[in-house]
């Protein structure tokens, strides 16, 4: 699976994967529509992953495409997630998902099966916690105000960062 923030579209509104690959846009996202804006996150399927151990999610945002894979073990939804540095609303989106999907699973019986989230993707928010100190610059009050919605949200969830402090993701 590759997840991708910011992708190419053509003059065609239109994206490009070899045939290895199932392109998964967000719900409701159609390049035939000219009007609409191209997604700001793809997210590409290998062939070799069936397709009935996948699923995709809908988020109600065209800046996330969710998938939830099933197996014997359990499954896992991984969000690919483009977050505007404008605002937020991408954020609220999906807090808003992720507040629905607790209300209908209120209790669910998963009994020895594992359950996870896997969140990736440009979040475009910068702060201490995760931030080199070389970039001190950007943690302006605005900046950490941003961030803590962000942080919010992972608090929220039980959401645990796995790339190391100060490691820049982009070069």
């Amino acid at each position: 699976m590759i997840c991708i923030q910011e992708p190419h579209f053509d003059h065609l509104n239109a994206t490009r994967a070899t045939p290895i690959w199932r392109l998964v846009t967000p719900m409701g996202w159609s390049r035939k529509d000219p009007a609409e804006r191209t997604p700001q996150a793809i997210t590409l399927v290998h062939e070799w992953v069936p397709t009935n151990s996948w699923t995709q999610i809908d988020v109600n945002s065209a800046d996330v495409v969710g998938i939830k894979i099933t197996s014997e073990g359990g499954e896992i939804s991984i969000y690919n997630i483009y977050n505007d540095c404008t605002h937020s609303d991408t954020l609220s989106k999906l807090q808003e998902h992720l507040e629905a999907r607790e209300r209908d699973n209120l209790h669910p019986d998963v009994g020895d099966k594992t359950i996870g989230d896997i969140w990736l993707g440009n979040f475009n928010r910068h702060h201490p916690m995760w931030e080199d100190k070389e970039n001190e610059h950007l943690f302006t009050h605005q900046n950490l105000d941003s961030a803590s919605t962000l942080i919010d949200l992972l608090a929220d969830h039980d959401m645990q960062m796995t790339l190391p402090h100060g490691i820049p993701t982009k070069m």
